[in-house]
């Protein structure tokens, strides 16, 4: 005797698409930094990868579907800025971290996109929602330097 179960609804196929964790990629060349950003993302239920170099960070991007990369600025060697521009090439929405504001400024990045170190984790978490709600994309920024 063969059991047919019921056909789930469009709204239950798209509810199970909802659930789906958007995978965010957190660069910062400290390991502290890293696992704060990391513990409170998984949190708020991001499935979270991490990188310390922009390199590697590069080959995640291409290994993996990422929906968000969240990177430091001044990252030795290879900047974030440059990953900005990865980022930006692909169609990924991005914020970018720094703790010198006026820095940040001179290298033209989008307050948008933005996130002041120190920061708190509740605000981190809100702009993730809201740069992947946007579809925020990052405009312009001059990576050199």
């Amino acid at each position: 005797m063969a059991f047919a179960l019921p056909a789930a609804s469009t709204q239950q196929q798209l509810d199970c698409s909802a659930v789906t964790p958007k995978h965010v990629l957190v660069v910062d060349d400290d390991p502290a930094i890293l696992e704060v950003i990391e513990r409170a993302l998984a949190a708020a239920n991001f499935r979270v990868s991490k990188a310390r170099r922009v390199s590697v960070a590069r080959d995640v991007l291409v290994r993996h579907a990422i929906d968000l990369v969240i990177t430091d600025a001044r990252i030795p060697g290879e900047t974030g800025l440059r990953l900005a521009e990865t980022a930006r090439e692909l169609g990924i929405a991005l914020i970018l971290m720094s703790g010198d504001p006026e820095w940040a400024a001179e290298h033209g990045m989008n307050p948008a996109h933005y996130l002041a170190k120190p920061f708190e984790l509740s605000e981190l978490v809100q702009l993730v929602h809201a740069s992947l709600r946007s579809g925020s994309r990052v405009e312009g920024v001059r990576p050199d330097g």
